[in-house]
């Protein structure tokens, strides 16, 4: 970390909820230090934590800061915790509808994740609410959130519709309610590759615990298979975003009694060593993350080093998505055996994805035509520049 720019090591101590002595010192040397703070704040914006940022400032003595600067981070910081608050009503409120009308979700990221892993509604931003639903009742849980506004950015037909929710590629349907500025993304599973979460089994749904959200009971996930579902879900981003590390480094930090016996597992039997191990690595690298013993292994493997130290390169950096022949490498390089990394070439390769389905409006009679008409559009989109 002593190679990196003030500004850098700076974020990563403030990219945690609480401070120790030795990090508040090496904190304040910093501020002490000169600093570029237009920078900091755009690094604070990028990884979307003003909220840590303006807890750590408050409590240090940040005289230099400009006060432009300052009144900005508080500004932003009070606009998250209201917004948070609103969308915590908000999820409590499309919780209670599907609930009445029989249809189980289970809220994850977002306002449970926040208490989960901050313990506070106020210091993780969010930008939508994600809800993983039986894909059963994704249908349903659409025709019901429609009576609040919700409706999908594009239009699908019905047999797309279910065709999409049948796709082995895809796993979520975004909707939006414009008025209210929210997005809600119904998941039928938490990944697109692994499926480690029982979503069928209605056992498992009565296995749940709840959490409190804005005074209303919602079923939540175990600390443990929130763990595993966010280290999938930033690999899948290839962890662009520095606040998805701190959600994991966080949750370590507060639960203690995380299972990683059963992590281990799950990963081994669904094929996600790299994947899994590439987001533990990362936090503990970058944020001193408590990974237990059990889990170090996943996170010695010579593919997870090297693919975390180019995204740890990367992070202070001005960010752009990598290329697509890059993502690709990269994804097949964290597929844990050979046969896994064909399937996921050959899905990705004539899977018909949201380009088909919104491009071309097949009766369901031809929809085997969305087959060929992948890898064409894509040939046409990366190698013929269409």
């Amino acid at each position: 970390m002593s190679r990196r720019a003030a500004e850098a090591r700076l974020a990563l101590l403030f990219a945690r909820r609480d401070l120790d002595d030795g990090q508040r010192d090496q904190a304040q040397r910093l501020i002490d230090s000169t600093l570029d703070w237009r920078l900091l704040l755009a690094l604070c914006e990028r990884h979307g934590l003003a909220p840590l940022f303006e807890r750590h400032l408050s409590s240090l003595d940040a005289q230099g800061m400009p006060l432009k600067a300052r009144a900005a981070l508080w500004a932003r910081a009070q606009s998250v915790a209201r917004r948070n608050r609103e969308m915590a009503d908000e999820l409590a409120a499309v919780v209670a509808l599907l609930d009445a009308n029989g249809v189980a979700s289970i809220p994850y990221k977002g306002p449970t994740l926040a208490l989960a892993a901050y313990g506070d509604l106020g210091l993780r931003e969010f930008g939508d609410l994600d809800l993983l639903v039986r894909a059963a009742d994704v249908l349903r849980a659409k025709t019901l959130l429609a009576q609040r506004g919700y409706a999908m950015p594009q239009q699908l037909t019905r047999e797309q519709e279910e065709a999409l929710i049948a796709s082995s590629l895809l796993y979520e349907l975004p909707l939006v309610d414009p008025a209210r500025g929210v997005m809600v993304e119904l998941h039928w599973r938490e990944d697109p590759d692994v499926s480690v979460l029982p979503l069928a089994d209605d056992r498992w749904w009565r296995s749940l615990a709840c959490t409190e959200v804005s005074g209303r009971s919602v079923r939540s996930l175990s600390n443990t298979q929130l763990l595993l579902a966010l280290c999938l879900h930033g690999t899948k981003h290839f962890w662009s975003s520095l606040g998805w590390l701190v959600d994991i480094a966080e949750l370590m930090r507060r639960d203690t009694g995380i299972d990683s016996q059963w992590v281990r597992v799950q990963a081994r039997a669904n094929g996600c060593e790299r994947r899994v191990g590439l987001g533990l690595r990362m936090a503990k690298d970058l944020l001193d993350a408590p990974v237990p013993d059990l889990l170090a292994p996943l996170t010695g493997d010579a593919t997870v080093r090297d693919v975390a130290r180019r995204i740890e390169e990367s992070l202070f950096t001005e960010f752009s998505a990598p290329p697509i022949a890059t993502a690709l490498r990269l994804n097949l390089s964290l597929r844990d055996h050979a046969r896994q990394r064909i399937s996921f070439a050959w899905r990705l390769a004539v899977t018909p994805g949201w380009g088909e389905w919104l491009r071309w409006r097949l009766p369901r009679g031809l929809f085997f035509l969305y087959w060929l008409l992948r890898p064409l559009r894509l040939a046409r989109k990366y190698w013929s520049g269409g």
